[in-house]
């Protein structure tokens, strides 16, 4: 409680005779905190079409690979040829088309 209301909490231990200098906080483990996946935002001119579930580090040419193999993105691809792609690793893909 004491991050919450800390001077209520430390009237409560003055009164129970509680040393709070001997409390320690909790040790946090990282290792629950990291993700093997990730999700990325796939845009197609500027405009968010899709969020692929991938491995994380996944690299610009695997994720275009998904991009293509998925019906719903691939009929975007059919539209025009690719002018440009804007790759952020672990985050998005953006693919200009004309």
């Amino acid at each position: 409680m004491s991050p919450v209301i800390p001077h209520f909490t430390s009237e409560c231990m003055e009164i129970l005779n509680v040393k709070t200098d001997k409390i320690d906080w909790p040790k946090v483990d990282e290792t629950y905190l990291a993700k093997d996946t990730i999700k990325f935002i796939v845009q197609i001119n500027g405009k968010t079409r899709k969020i692929i579930d991938s491995q994380k580090d996944t690299s610009e040419e695997e994720l275009l690979l998904k991009i293509q193999t998925d019906v719903k993105l691939n009929n975007y691809l059919k539209t025009g040829s690719i002018q440009k792609k804007i790759f952020i690793p672990n985050k998005l893909i953006n693919i200009i088309i004309t």
